[in-house]
């Protein structure tokens, strides 16, 4: 199963994909990609 994201677009591309990890219904980590490399799948 897959995660939730939130997917930001600047010009048309994907600038950044933020992703959160909740434990015991707590934020535990927030997660930004914005490496181009990265990103090139979405």
């Amino acid at each position: 199963m897959g995660e939730l994201a939130l997917v930001c677009h600047r010009e048309g591309r994907v600038y950044s994909v933020d992703t959160v990890q909740i434990a015991d219904g707590r934020i535990t980590a927030y997660r930004r990609v914005i490496n181009p490399d990265k990103l090139s799948r979405f």
